[in-house]
């Protein structure tokens, strides 16, 4: 569900994004503009609310999935962690250094995982 509403709401946005630049170009190419510009302005608003609600779609999506990423991962660190041998693992590695890496990894995989994946599907509409 989550490429789909992602997909979804960025050909949506594509979409709403056109439409708002053709009802602009529509409107500059009519010879009396102050009779219907709040006809015009107000389609180019409703665009522009549409496009900003497929936006918070997108981003609220990439939030939502990120976060059970960042669930599923530090459970999967903390059983490894917690099923490691004491004698191999626990008098080699500092406590210091697995926290660090607990926190380090949970905090680039919440920060840039998201960012980085809304950027590239927002790129890649934009070239479609």
């Amino acid at each position: 569900p989550f490429v789909i509403i992602t997909q979804v709401s960025m050909i949506l946005y594509c979409g709403c994004s056109i439409g708002c630049d053709f009802i602009i170009g529509q409107w500059t190419n009519q010879d009396d503009q102050k009779a219907k510009m709040w006809y015009y302005a107000s389609i180019s608003f409703g665009f522009g609310i549409a496009t900003a609600a497929c936006v918070c779609m997108r981003v609220g999506t990439i939030l939502y999935f990120s976060l059970g990423c960042d669930r599923k991962l530090h459970e999967k660190m903390i059983r490894r962690v917690s099923n490691a041998p004491i004698n191999l693992y626990y008098d080699v590695t500092p406590i210091g250094r697995v926290l660090n890496k607990f926190s380090s990894d949970l905090g680039d995989l919440s920060t840039q995982l998201g960012f980085t994946y809304g950027s590239m599907l927002a790129m890649f509409y934009n070239l479609v």
